[in-house]
């Protein structure tokens, strides 16, 4: 079985702000690794912590890897490779290493390297992008000990130059994948290049869950073709279909003060950005649809709440999101703004500030409707 490491430990001196928090197409650096490494083939993820311990565990809140962290992250990648490394079970054949600040790599390139060391056996499995060598790399088991006792910054650096000849290389067509953000230059230019991609991912309440490029089997790249009447993702190399599911989304209401006001946030991401909605988000593969109602809350706002009767479902034509609304009730927890909201506000149905999102004052006016029906039952 091959793990998955993420090194998400770095204290982003040259950014001069905590890179692995920033928001890119809706989600931020680190958890759009951790999420696509979670969904990979690979048996187990875990995720190594340094530097703004705290928020980068509150990003990863709900994805199913383990965390790890390193107290000595100050003296080097050498310190967060150990520790991952350290935190793998025994039955573990090989570890995918990860570096977070390279967001788009995807599970299709995390399955073709997996794919490539069970083929081949390799000591060590890494992908060229366009010739120029990249990450993630497969190390197979038994060089683990000497990756534990390298020091400094360099990680696997002279393991790699030392044991050139041992690798074996899995050639994807696309160099972008490899980009890393250490720069504010840097992060804008790839902030840039992924919000010009085609929207056809993005409608309401949806994080930006951008159009797939690469194949989830084999990492080559898409094409749009006919398949079964509709134009579908088509893998270049293996002619695997990408079928695309509706992803579901959850939101919930949760009265606020004591006059009838519901809790709002001000987005702080796009899309949306700037103005108001409820707490909301994608449920996760295996996660209980109230689960993540309670999650989401937790995440944007602070707040602890049980989860109650249902508002509505919602979709439209030709949108991928299925959202499902909840009422909620606070239980528990001080109001504090999550990473993708800038201020959180009570605000009455009478007065309701500009909403983000097409459907929130139909859903805001529906659960008013249920209130009123219950007033009048009593």
């Amino acid at each position: 079985m091959v793990a998955a490491v993420i090194l998400a430990a770095g204290s982003s001196t040259r950014m001069g702000e905590p890179k692995l928090l920033l928001p890119l197409g809706g989600e931020s650096l680190v958890r759009r690794v951790a999420r696509e490494a979670a969904a990979s083939r690979a048996s187990t993820t875990v995720v190594v912590t340094g530097a703004n311990r705290i928020a980068v565990e509150r990003e990863l809140a709900g994805l199913p890897v383990t965390l790890v962290h390193n107290s000595d992250y100050s003296l080097g990648m050498s310190t967060s490779l150990q520790a991952g490394l350290a935190a793998l079970p025994p039955d573990i054949g090989a570890a995918a290493v990860l570096l977070a600040d390279q967001p788009l790599v995807t599970r299709g390139v995390v399955n073709a390297l997996i794919a490539s060391f069970e083929d081949s056996g390799a000591p060590i499995v890494r992908p060229r992008y366009k010739g120029e060598a990249g990450h993630p790399i497969v190390w197979r088991r038994d060089l683990f000990s000497e990756l534990m006792s390298q020091k400094g910054d360099k990680g696997g650096r002279d393991m790699l130059r030392h044991r050139a000849a041992e690798i074996v290389w899995v050639d994807l067509p696309h160099a972008e994948i490899a980009q890393d953000v250490d720069t504010a230059a840097e992060y804008e230019l790839l902030r840039a290049a992924v919000e010009q991609r085609p929207p056809e991912f993005s409608h309401h309440h949806e994080k930006s869950h951008g159009e797939p490029r690469f194949c989830p089997a084999c990492g080559a790249a898409l094409e749009r073709c006919t398949v079964e009447g509709k134009r579908r993702p088509v893998c270049t190399a293996c002619g695997s279909v990408f079928w695309q599911d509706p992803k579901v989304a959850v939101a919930a209401l949760i009265p606020w003060g004591e006059n009838g006001s519901v809790l709002l946030g001000r987005r702080a991401i796009d899309p949306g950005k700037g103005r108001w909605s409820f707490p909301s988000g994608y449920v996760d593969r295996g996660e209980d649809v109230q689960q993540a109602a309670r999650r989401e809350v937790l995440e944007e706002t602070g707040l602890h709440v049980d989860i109650g009767g249902l508002v509505g479902v919602y979709s439209a034509a030709g949108h991928p999101v299925v959202l499902i609304v909840y009422m909620a009730r606070h239980v528990g927890g001080a109001a504090c703004p999550g990473p993708e909201v800038s201020e959180l506000a009570g605000f009455t149905l009478e007065r309701l500030p500009d909403m983000a999102f097409q459907h929130d004052e139909k859903i805001i006016r529906e659960w008013l409707a249920i209130q009123r029906r219950g007033a009048a039952r009593q």
